[in-house]
Parts: C-alpha cells; sequence; structure tokens
C-alpha cells in the first residue's frame, strides 16, 4: 500500500460520513439507474433485439458491478490484502461481529448471484462466451434484496453516521 494511500483507519469522522454520502450512496444509485436503463430497453423491445447485444450488456454489466460492490462491501469475504477497502461493519465501531448482528443472511438470489458473478463478469472465463443478454439474471430480485440490506444497514447506523442524504434511497 503506498504512503498516500487512504484507509478508513486513516479517515476522520467527518470524512467517514461523507464517504457513507458519496461513494456508498453512489453504488445505490447506479444500481437504480442501471436497472430503469434495462427496464427501458425491455419495454423499448431492444433488450432482446440480438443487433444490440453490445449496449444490452454494457448496461447490464453496468448492473451488475454495483450490485457485487455492495456484496462486498456487505458480506466482506475477508479476501482483500489492502487496508484501503471499505467495508459495512467499519461503521459499526469497526467491530464486523456488531455489523453481523443486524445484517441480514443472504437471499437465495443473493447466494445464487454471488456464485455467478465472479465467472461470469469479474473473471475472463469460458462463462464469458454466451452473452449476458442470454443469461437469465433477475435484476429486479437483486435490486430489491440488496435494497433490504441497505435499509438495515441505514436503520442501524450509529448515531454519528446517520443523515437525511442516505433516507432518500
Amino acid at each position: 500500500m503506498g504512503k498516500n494511500s487512504i484507509t478508513f483507519q486513516s479517515m476522520t469522522e467527518a470524512e467517514r460520513k461523507k464517504y457513507l454520502e458519496d461513494p456508498f450512496l453512489y453504488e445505490v444509485k447506479m444500481l437504480f439507474f442501471a436497472l430503469r436503463k434495462i427496464e427501458h430497453l425491455k419495454i423499448c423491445g431492444d433488450y432482446n433485439n440480438k443487433t444490440n447485444i453490445p449496449n444490452n450488456n454494457m448496461v447490464l454489466e453496468c448492473f451488475l458491478l454495483h450490485a457485487k460492490l455492495l456484496l462486498e462491501f456487505f458480506y466482506d469475504n475477508g479476501k482483500p490484502k489492502t487496508g484501503s477497502y471499505v467495508r459495512g461493519w467499519h461503521f459499526y465501531g469497526n467491530d464486523k461481529s456488531v455489523w453481523e448482528k443486524f445484517c441480514p443472511e443472504k437471499t437465495e438470489e443473493i447466494k445464487d448471484f454471488e456464485k455467478r458473478i465472479n465467472s461470469e463478469l469479474s473473471h475472463f472465463g469460458a462463462s464469458r462466451i454466451t452473452p449476458f443478454l442470454h443469461k437469465g439474471w433477475s435484476e429486479v430480485k437483486i435490486l430489491h434484496d440488496f435494497m433490504d440490506v441497505v435499509a438495515v444497514f441505514v436503520k442501524n447506523l450509529p448515531e454519528e453516521y446517520q443523515s437525511d442524504e442516505l433516507y432518500k434511497y
């Protein structure tokens, strides 16, 4: 880690609160935005148009990327080797066990998402051969399940991290 790297521990309380209002909410907003684009493509009939696969995949990949980042934020799997990663439990007294008391268990949809996401999005493997368009992702259910976790996270945040901005989504 470089000498100028920012870690959660090096942030002030004000910077931590700002983190929730900017990077964290950005991920939530992008999940909504990408789903709206996917739904628009479906309504227009363009989502199953094979000539539009690059555009459709771009929108779907955007959705999946932001869902993956929220998965990592809420359900830390302990893999990061750097202190620059920020996880949901950092905002609960930097104590993973405190967040785990509130954190909803992964739904079947989130478990399925977690199983598929690395091989189908994050890594250049054989699973990427078939266009995402035909993969059968349940975008609405994925968004719904993650928003349930977002609601629990925000509702139970310690008072020093609460803000009106967090309740807009």
